[in-house]
């Protein structure tokens, strides 16, 4: 499996962003993708979630336990989005 470019990383309908439904595939299939794709993601989540109003703020330092299998889960049904 190959790491993806930008032609097949970004959407060929939405400018700009990501191919939501060809990363489903891929990380699913565990592939990888491209450092600087990885950090446009943490940047357009780390945006989205800034934006959020029901977001708590906490102090450092924080310890925290997330259950990301369960986000990927979540992320492959549809619950969350790049969007």
């Amino acid at each position: 499996m190959t790491i993806p470019t930008d032609d097949i990383f970004f959407s060929k309908t939405e400018e700009g962003k990501p191919d939501v439904e060809f990363l489903k595939d891929h990380f699913y299939r565990e592939g990888r993708i491209k450092e600087e794709h990885a950090l446009y993601i943490i940047d357009k989540a780390t945006q989205l979630l800034r934006a959020e109003p029901n977001v708590l703020t906490v102090d450092n330092p924080v310890t925290s336990a997330p259950a990301i299998p369960s986000l990927f889960v979540c992320f492959l049904i549809g619950s969350y989005s790049l969007r």
